[in-house]
C-alpha cells in the first residue's frame, strides 16, 4: 500500500494538472493572432454575393463589384481607401463566439464580419444580412490579398 500512495499521488496530479483556463487563453490567443495578421493593407482580390428564400435556397448568385478598395487596419482603427484615397476611418474590434472570430466595425457603415480565414497574404470575410422584402438573407464574402 505504500508503494501504491507515490503513483496515486502522480496519477492525481497528472490528471489534475491539465484542468484551468485552458480554453479561455486558446480564445484570447486566437483573437491576438487574427489581429496580429490582420494589421496592415489589403486589396479587395474578389467579392461574391449570395441571396436566400425563406426556405434557405440558394436563388440568386453573382459577383460583389468594388474595384480599387482598399482596408488598412492599424491596432483599433480600420481605414478604408478607394483609388488610393482615404474614404472613411472606422473603429474595430475583434471577437470570438463559439469558436468563431468576427470583425465588428463601428460607426456610420458599422458591421459584423465573420473571419472565415485569414493568412499573412489572404484574409476573407462572411457578411451576413437580414431579411428585406426581396430576400430572405444575404451573403457577402470578400477575398482580399495583402498590398
Amino acid at each position: 500500500m505504500k508503494r501504491l500512495l507515490p503513483l496515486i499521488f502522480f496519477v492525481f496530479l497528472a490528471v489534475f494538472s491539465g484542468c484551468g483556463d485552458k480554453d479561455k487563453n486558446e480564445a484570447i490567443s486566437k483573437i491576438d493572432e487574427t489581429k496580429k495578421l490582420l494589421i496592415g493593407r489589403w486589396i479587395l482580390a474578389e467579392g461574391k454575393e449570395e441571396f436566400y428564400d425563406s426556405k434557405g435556397q440558394l436563388f440568386e448568385t453573382g459577383p460583389h463589384v468594388a474595384n480599387g478598395v482598399e482596408f488598412e487596419f492599424s491596432q483599433t482603427k480600420l481605414d478604408i481607401y478607394v483609388a488610393n484615397q482615404p474614404s472613411l476611418q472606422l473603429t474595430y474590434t475583434i471577437e470570438e463566439r463559439q469558436g468563431k472570430v468576427f470583425l465588428i466595425l463601428e460607426g456610420p457603415l458599422g458591421s459584423e464580419s465573420e473571419v472565415i480565414s485569414i493568412t499573412k497574404e489572404n484574409l476573407t470575410l462572411q457578411a451576413i444580412y437580414p431579411t428585406t422584402a426581396e430576400y430572405h438573407k444575404a451573403v457577402l464574402i470578400l477575398n482580399y490579398t495583402r498590398k
